[in-house]
């Protein structure tokens, strides 16, 4: 599952999304906005003043961070956050049902 977190340098909440995140097991892209925001498709007078990162500061200054999650729309973090949640719990009951299948194959294998 693909995860892109969107973020700014000196966002706090984006930190603490990337640090959750990698604490519950998965893997993700980290995207700053500010690199998105691409200076080759601005006019040049704004080139001149580093736009991108002025924009970069005011653009979804309450949002981020915005995150990707597999398919799906880019959620905020709290969707984010209990979207993967939901995703590691149902992984957890998936490897549970499968650790109590092999051991009953086992149980079997041995009575046989």
């Amino acid at each position: 599952m693909e995860i892109i977190v969107y973020g700014k340098a000196g966002c706090g909440k984006c930190e603490s999304a990337k640090k959750n995140i990698a604490k519950m097991g998965f893997n993700y892209t980290y995207r700053d906005i500010a690199d998105i925001i691409s200076a080759e498709n601005l006019p040049e007078d704004w080139r001149n003043m580093d736009y991108a990162a002025i924009k970069a500061d005011y653009t979804f200054l309450d949002s981020l961070p915005m995150i990707k999650v597999g398919d799906g729309l880019t959620l905020n973090y709290s969707e984010a956050m209990l979207k993967l949640k939901k995703y590691k719990k149902e992984a957890r009951v998936q490897t549970t049902d499968r650790t109590q299948a092999e051991q009953e194959t086992l149980q079997l294998a041995e009575t046989a």
